[in-house]
């Protein structure tokens, strides 16, 4: 691995979901013995609100652009964003900061998908994401079936991904979050993804293989295209 090149994580969106961000990175760097120890810079910005309430997405794209510039410095090997909503803004970033060398987490998502020869996949995420339709038209593109939860359960998502933001989890939120996870299971996916950084924080330790955790794709994808460079 290439020191001299680090990892940029865009972050902060909320704060809980990049410090686990963070925390694997290190940990999956760590337990490669083929690998030395990459900088890694998270980038945790006070971004305003734009879980549900699209009005702020315009402030939330000048303070990422004002302040991933600053990151340019650095040179990074890979920069994402630790933030499945905040994909909304990918190509005006991605274009603005061409040497930030971004990857989209929804097309390493949807690439792993593909990879897994998963046809029915259930999508737990937040209300913007979901009316944005940032999962669903990459799946319709790669002929996988993306199913949505009940409009009650939805509304739970929201309240469990807030309570992860606020550092205010309980273990109630997070029988939610697996109740919710097993109904879609049971419906006939193929496997659930965690669509929002924050839910895997909230879900646990993951044991099974049909979860798909977008935390973790994030961070294999970074590690993976910074040891080619």
């Amino acid at each position: 691995m290439k020191e001299n090149n680090p990892l940029v994580v865009i972050g902060g969106m909320g704060p809980q979901a990049s410090a686990e961000v963070h925390r694997r990175l290190v940990r999956m760097a760590m337990s490669s013995s083929d690998v030395s120890f990459p900088e890694i810079i998270v980038l945790s910005l006070p971004i305003p609100d734009f879980i549900s309430n699209t009005n702020n997405i315009k402030v939330a794209l000048e303070v990422i652009i004002n302040e991933g510039h600053k990151a340019t410095v650095f040179n990074p090997s890979i920069t994402m964003m630790a933030c499945n909503t905040a994909h909304i803004l990918f190509d005006e970033i991605n274009q603005k900061l061409p040497n930030l060398r971004m990857r989209s987490l929804i097309d390493a998502v949807v690439s792993q998908v593909i990879h897994r020869n998963i046809k029915k996949i259930g999508l737990l995420a937040s209300p913007t994401t979901i009316k944005t339709k940032l999962y669903q038209n990459s799946f319709e593109q790669a002929d996988v079936i993306c199913v949505l939860p009940e409009t009650n359960d939805l509304s739970k998502l929201e309240r469990i991904i807030r309570s992860t933001i606020a550092d205010n989890l309980t273990i109630s939120h997070k029988q939610m979050l697996h109740e919710i996870v097993q109904k879609l299971l049971a419906d006939g996916c193929d496997a659930v993804l965690l669509g929002c950084t924050e839910l895997p924080v909230a879900f646990g330790e993951i044991k099974d293989p049909r979860i798909l955790d977008s935390i973790q794709v994030l961070c294999e994808t970074m590690l993976d295209e910074h040891n080619k460079n």
